[in-house]
């Protein structure tokens, strides 16, 4: 992903959150290092304290040590993808609020064909997120989703 696809140009970029929420812990969790730095940079202008993991067995070590408030998480990786993760946290009884991130793709239905596969953010959904969104992301989009589960804490 690059900075284009995040759409945000610094003058659109929304105000950082009040000053305790400056605090807020979230982790970013996907399998692409640009995506991860892209998504830290722009958390981080906002106000955020950020930490990276590359797949969801990394992200739930962190999440072990870090307690994050907020995991956004890409859905498709290897080692443990992002669904699995979402029930992995949920299983802790954590109240971490989880959003999932996807461009969408269906999951292969029982034939072998993309008819009748869900759509693997209904699985992220099914699984406990609290919020999910489409790629390529869309940096406003993010961070009033972002404010948006915080506020349901």
């Amino acid at each position: 992903m690059t900075a284009d696809e995040l759409r945000v140009r610094h003058d659109d970029t929304p105000q950082p959150p009040p000053q305790e929420a400056r605090k807020v812990k979230v982790l970013v969790v996907d399998d692409h290092r640009d995506t991860r730095g892209l998504m830290e940079l722009l958390l981080q202008d906002a106000g955020y304290d950020v930490r990276q993991a590359e797949d969801g067995t990394m992200a739930l070590d962190v999440a072990r040590r870090w307690r994050p408030e907020v995991i956004v998480t890409d859905v498709f990786m290897d080692h443990m993808d992002g669904v699995d993760l979402i029930q992995a946290i949920r299983r802790q009884g954590w109240r971490t609020k989880l959003i999932a991130v996807s461009a969408g793709w269906r999951r292969p239905g029982p034939d072998g064909s993309d008819e009748a596969g869900p759509d693997v953010l209904e699985d992220a959904i099914s699984a406990g997120a609290d919020a999910t969104l489409l790629k390529p992301l869309d940096g406003r989009e993010l961070l009033a989703t972002l404010a948006r589960v915080l506020s349901a804490r």
